[in-house]
């Protein structure tokens, strides 16, 4: 795994074990009110800023997903042995 890999998984994994904080807490409800925002608008919506909105839309998906699922980057062997 790269160093920027490793860096990446340990910040992913630091954001998942802190899930249950407050600031973690009031970003989920922030990204899935921006969630919700998106899918109200989009219908009304084409061309270039629905491609935008539809890009804006899966950043916040795999957001929340690393905030409730975890990271989805896994570490190889190396990285979990700490060498």
């Amino acid at each position: 795994m790269s160093v920027v890999k490793a860096e990446e998984y340990a910040q992913l994994i630091t954001i998942f074990s802190t899930r249950h904080e407050a600031g973690i807490q009031a970003l989920r409800a922030w990204l899935y009110n921006r969630r919700d925002r998106i899918n109200s608008e989009w219908p009304g919506v084409e061309g270039e800023q629905l491609v935008r909105l539809q890009g804006a839309a899966q950043e916040i998906a795999r957001l929340i997903k690393i905030i409730d699922v975890g990271p989805v980057v896994k570490p190889n062997e190396e990285t979990r042995h700490g060498n």
